[in-house]
């Protein structure tokens, strides 16, 4: 049986991993590499941290960081760093470290990830699900067979569908009704309560529940969201999904293989009255 130091694996919790990974989380995990060096985030780069050097990678938080070290370590996918599109790693993490003011006007890093997983009992598919909840992200692999990234962000689309790619279209307006909802609570984990979970503040379509004349509430757990404040902008996108927009399966011909590796396009119906309209 696993020792209780690799039975479980922590990720993001920089000091406490330095100390040992006392109290909560149980345990601590190798260091994350940072490829190229602060500043330089390249595969190669010309600073410190080097990806063939361990003792050179550091703690981290960064959201990117911590799924590519995910998907690349024997604790997670055991892909190794070969399978990692680092040049794309390295831009995803730039934005992850963007600075956030929140309510407070404390200032926070954009995208982090915090928690831990179980080395004998969660799937890597639903604990990596989890990272990518975490960040709003989205990956996939490329033409080599390396792991992309994005993280959540708006990104104005480079491909536009038109009735010329659609071969058939299956649409309706807005959520099924059993998802439909007009308030959004995300629980996640807080260092400041001792790494309990804590439920964020309510996200409110205020018109959707005004028309209703009742608020309709669902709960998602997002546990390795390490703040309030970016547990309340992942709600916010939650929102968005579950309002009152287009869904649609579309069926295209060749010309749909541009969308590989996109997140959003634009997408012209004419029978359904759709111009331009930006999809995820």
């Amino acid at each position: 049986a696993p020792n209780s130091r690799r039975s479980t694996r922590s990720v993001g919790t920089r000091a406490r991993c330095r100390r040992g990974g006392i109290a909560k989380p149980k345990s601590s995990t190798p260091a994350t590499p940072k490829p190229g060096s602060s500043g330089s985030r390249t595969a190669g780069g010309t600073g410190s941290h080097r990806l063939n050097d361990p003792d050179t990678w550091e703690w981290t938080d960064n959201a990117a960081l911590i799924i590519a070290d995910y998907w690349a370590h024997p604790d997670g996918y055991g892909v190794g760093a070969d399978g990692v599109n680092w040049a794309n790693i390295a831009a995803e993490a730039d934005i992850s470290d963007q600075t956030v003011t929140t309510v407070d006007a404390q200032t926070i890093k954009r995208w982090r990830i915090w928690g831990s997983y179980s080395l004998a009992t969660d799937e890597r598919k639903t604990v990596l699900q989890e990272m990518l909840k975490a960040c709003d992200g989205y990956c996939w692999q490329d033409a080599d067979n390396k792991l992309n990234l994005q993280v959540g962000r708006w990104i104005e689309p480079t491909v536009h569908l038109t009735d010329d790619h659609i071969i058939a279209l299956n649409g309706s307006m807005g959520a099924k009704a059993l998802d439909r909802v007009n308030e959004v609570k995300v629980v996640y984990t807080d260092a400041r309560f001792d790494y309990n979970e804590q439920e964020s503040a309510p996200v409110i379509d205020v018109a959707a529940q005004e028309e209703l004349g009742r608020p309709e509430s669902q709960r998602f757990d997002i546990y390795f969201a390490p703040h309030h404040n970016q547990a309340s902008r992942l709600g916010k996108r939650l929102l968005a999904k579950l309002s009152d927009r287009w869904n649609l399966v579309v069926v295209t011909n060749l010309f749909g293989l541009n969308l590989i590796g996109e997140r959003f396009c634009r997408l012209t119906c004419a029978e359904l009255g759709i111009d331009a309209v930006a999809f995820e």
